[in-house]
């Protein structure tokens, strides 16, 4: 890294190497940009907790059998939610103790730790530390956008159900992200939205997939499923036409979850003690 002190210029900032006549371990332009990035992450929350926690969708549905049912959770958008709240409430938690200040605590932690963090940039900006934590900002700021900005499908909320004369209506059911009944296309009945998703949720888990089809619809890597199935952390409960192997969602969800929270606060611990 370019020295920070020099007896005849202004030091540089230690992110863009521009020299910083007040002194600053990031200069004046570099601490604005992370300001904006913390907006930034305040503003992207909401949407990307949507899309996390299944009240939004991405991408087309898992190739259809008669019993598919999807769980609405999306758990690369999960993790990414959780690294970017454990990294900059780490960040806070740093700030707080060094200027002895107490943090927020309100609804939502990850947009109150943003918006608190930006009224302490400036302090920020002198201290040693400043070039990495603002660079752990913007990869936040990055990792959530990534997700905010997929193209948004519809919610998906499983197959109408409803009784006719040929049967169940077996014609899927789409709805926008925030209504709050849907029509069915096929029978015409009305769902309430909130009690279709928790109806989902609910019994999904019960349901088995190939590890291939569980990687498409979550992003849980199809090696990894297999893996833990040969550890004996999760059991094939049979298989498909072709001789796949198929493995409880919920049990799968559940695994990544854990390893996910894991690997966060591993992370956070990381930060703490590089802090």
């Amino acid at each position: 890294m370019t020295p920070h002190h020099s007896h005849h210029h202004a030091p540089l900032c230690d992110l863009c190497q521009r020299p910083d006549p007040t002194g600053g371990y990031a200069c004046a332009s570099c601490a604005e940009r992370a300001r904006r990035d913390l907006r930034a992450i305040a503003e992207l929350t909401p949407a990307v907790r949507a899309i996390a926690y299944g009240l939004a969708r991405h991408g087309s549905t898992i190739a259809s059998r008669t019993t598919e049912i999807r769980l609405p959770l999306d758990l690369a958008a999960v993790e990414r939610l959780d690294r970017a709240q454990s990294e900059i409430t780490a960040i806070v938690r740093h700030v707080a103790d060094e200027r002895g200040e107490h943090t927020p605590a309100v609804a939502d932690p990850l947009i109150s730790a943003a918006l608190w963090l930006t009224r302490h940039i400036e302090w920020l900006r002198h201290r040693r530390e400043a070039a990495e934590m603002m660079q752990t900002i913007a990869d936040c700021r990055r990792a959530l956008a990534a997700v905010a900005y997929r193209p948004t499908e519809r919610r998906w909320l499983g197959q109408c159900g409803a009784d006719t004369d040929s049967g169940p209506c077996q014609v899927d059911l789409v709805a926008r992200i925030d209504a709050e009944q849907v029509t069915c296309r096929g029978c015409g009945s009305v769902h309430d939205v909130a009690a279709r998703r928790q109806w989902l949720a609910e019994v999904v888990r019960g349901y088995a997939y190939t590890a291939a089809e569980i990687e498409q619809a979550y992003g849980i890597r199809a090696g990894t499923i297999r893996q833990w199935a040969h550890r004996g952390r999760i059991v094939a409960t049979g298989t498909t036409a072709e001789g796949w192997p198929v493995y409880p969602l919920g049990a799968v969800l559940a695994l990544a979850a854990q390893d996910a929270a894991r690997r966060a606060e591993r992370q956070a611990r990381r930060v703490v003690r590089a802090a």
